[in-house]
């Protein structure tokens, strides 16, 4: 009978024990439970948040790539332009080269344009002076063929006594004076 108190003695101890155990084990699968509900809320938080997430990273994928597609169709156009830039300046270049030429060109015509007004003038000085030389000339040839007619001189008679058939030629370079027949070239 001892040895059967001994032994319910130490199966009573190890039912405590076992007791002790099985109330904590239960503690700890209710804590795990609790734990294990806060686990999965949280992961359906993130899951939620990694969805929203997904969503954006995708949303901003695509702005991206409308960027980056509008960055490249700007890339292109400047580097159209540029070439078009380039050519435009060269066209410039050649024109600017060629208003100088013009400017040149103008202002020798100018030079030229005013020594020939002056040239004009000089010839229109000359002909004017030729012109009173020719009414003098004129005036003294009726004079003295006036003188002529009253005293008979011979030596004043010789070749065209008409005065209309006479041409008085004034030469433009020199101013001499000179009378032709109509019939001398």
């Amino acid at each position: 009978l001892n040895n059967q108190r001994n032994l319910c003695e130490k199966v009573l101890s190890d039912l405590s024990t076992a007791e002790k155990l099985l109330g904590a084990s239960q503690m700890e699968a209710v804590s795990a439970e609790k734990t294990m509900l806060k686990a999965k809320s949280a992961k359906m938080e993130l899951d939620k948040k990694l969805s929203l997430c997904n969503e954006q990273l995708k949303s901003k994928e695509l702005e991206f790539k409308a960027l980056e597609a509008g960055a490249l169709d700007v890339m292109r156009a400047y580097e159209e332009v540029k070439v078009v830039e380039a050519d435009k300046r060269a066209a410039l270049e050649i024109a600017s080269k060629e208003i100088e030429e013009m400017k040149k060109a103008q202002s020798d015509v100018l030079c030229r344009e005013i020594d020939l007004l002056g040239h004009i003038d000089a010839l229109d000085k000359q002909i004017q002076e030729n012109r009173k030389k020719a009414k003098y000339f004129e005036k003294e040839l009726s004079r003295l063929r006036g003188i002529e007619d009253e005293e008979g001189s011979p030596e004043l008679t010789h070749g065209n006594t008409n005065v209309e058939d006479t041409t008085l030629y004034v030469d433009g370079v020199d101013g001499s004076l000179t009378a032709q027949d109509p019939g001398e070239t």
